[in-house]
């Protein structure tokens, strides 16, 4: 298994990508020697990166499990919508940007734009007929449990039901699994260190056969970028983030480009601050801010303040997760919610140092008292700065219980074991991903 596996399973959008790309500039050096635009490689690679970031954010590099019919039709649309708003951004950019002297302002970059959209979407659909027809091999992935009294670790049908698993079967049954087609079948074993000699030893036969076997961390770190939320008290979890070596170049340069990062986005997205704060006094004449006590990192508390989404003295009842249909919320904090703008404040608290852009989201002390009740090694969040996102938050919906918390740890985890820059990177894509696609922080 590769050292990046949430890297690894994205080949599919760095190959489409670099495909894109790769058409943006064979076109320009093509209408660029017909004399049809005379422009220069900069406002290029200006397009190109317009290209390719609204393609990211629109999900036009997502991977579909339609029938190929529709995915012709449902990817004909995002690349039109893809085309426009790449336009849109590439014109407003130039406007402000004089020293590119690009002359594709005549309305020649409207064909351009439009050469780019049909050659993509040729490549798309091609690409995806050949891995469709000549390269997809559906692995059924079989679960070999221990304990017969716990049954099997994979408990959550429906999420992994997407990632081909098949069953989950006990060891004593596991002599039954060489009559199987090697092809098409994969081994996940849940705890080896409870097989005997005799069944290791099929193990290793059916390893040598060819049959794919992965642990149970591998496969869910592979294929499902988190780690089980029934072992988060598992020792070789414990043992590993325990022992956890921050990489001292990689978190300076994290915090030298966070803090920058957040400064700019603090001028850039003021505006939008003050327009809703405006919007928040008109409704209903009470505070603009709303400040709460979070832990942090080592388990720090510190305060962070947020743009007011809640009616005046909401939790005068008591401290609560929040719910669908909150009737706490006001009509305004919906729209922050959706959009998260409700946390553009909490980059105040990045640039001090109490938070990072990207990390585990900090909890409420009050909160966190029953969480480290009912949740094995809670306190393992502290060994990194919490984050204003996460990869918990860009993979799993708004938790608002002891359940969806366990889930929400199960990935800071797998964050915290795999950080890098990169990582971080990804994460704050994705962030910016669900913010266009108004995929905010509402319970479902």
């Amino acid at each position: 298994m590769g050292e990046m596996p949430w890297l690894v399973s994205r080949r599919r959008l760095l190959i489409l990508s670099i495909v894109d790309y790769s058409i943006i500039i064979i076109l320009f050096l093509i209408l660029q020697l017909t004399k049809f635009i005379n422009t220069n490689f900069l406002s290029v690679n200006l397009l190109a990166f317009c290209w390719i970031f609204v393609s990211y954010t629109l999900d036009k590099y997502s991977i579909s499990e339609d029938e190929y019919n529709v995915y012709i039709f449902k990817k004909l649309l995002r690349v039109i919508n893809t085309s426009v708003l790449s336009g849109v951004l590439f014109k407003f950019i130039i406007i402000f940007i004089s020293i590119l002297n690009s002359n594709v302002g005549d309305g020649k970059w409207i064909i351009f734009i439009v050469c780019i959209s049909i050659f993509s979407y040729l490549y798309e659909i091609i690409h995806a007929f050949i891995i469709k027809r000549y390269l997809s091999k559906e692995i059924e992935w079989i679960s070999i449990f221990s304990n017969i009294e716990r049954g099997s670790l994979l408990s959550e049908p429906v999420s992994i039901k997407n990632n081909f698993y098949s069953k989950s079967i006990h060891k004593s049954k596991i002599s039954q699994l060489t009559k199987l087609n090697i092809n098409k079948f994969g081994f996940i074993i849940e705890d080896i260190n409870s097989f005997n000699n005799e069944e290791k030893t099929i193990l290793i036969n059916l390893k040598n056969r060819g049959y794919k076997i992965l642990s149970l961390l591998n496969w869910y770190e592979r294929y499902l970028h988190r780690y089980p939320k029934e072992i988060t008290d598992s020792n070789d979890i414990t043992g590993e983030l325990l022992i956890y070596k921050k990489v001292n170049s990689s978190q300076r340069i994290k915090r030298f480009s966070e803090f920058f990062l957040s400064l700019l986005l603090l001028i850039l997205l003021s505006p939008i601050v003050l327009l809703f704060a405006i919007f928040i006094k008109i409704e209903d004449k009470g505070p603009i801010l709303y400040s709460q006590i979070r832990s942090g990192f080592a388990g720090k508390k510190f305060r962070i303040y947020k743009l007011r989404s809640m009616k005046i003295n909401a939790e005068k009842d008591g401290i609560k997760w929040s719910s669908h249909d909150d009737k706490r919320i006001t009509k305004i904090g919906r729209i922050l919610r959706k959009t998260r703008i409700d946390e553009i404040p909490q980059l105040l608290s990045v640039l001090k140092g109490d938070m990072s852009l990207i990390g585990p989201r900090p909890e409420r002390p009050e909160i966190e008292e029953l969480l480290t009740k009912k949740i094995p090694n809670y306190q393992l969040r502290y060994l990194v700065r919490p984050g204003l996102s996460g990869w918990a938050q860009v993979n799993y919906p708004y938790g608002a219980s002891i359940e969806d918390t366990k889930m929400k740890f199960s990935y800071d985890i797998y964050y915290i074991k795999n950080f890098s820059n990169l990582f971080d990177l990804l994460i704050l894509l994705e962030t910016i991903r669900l913010v266009f696609n108004l995929r905010g922080s509402l319970p479902k």
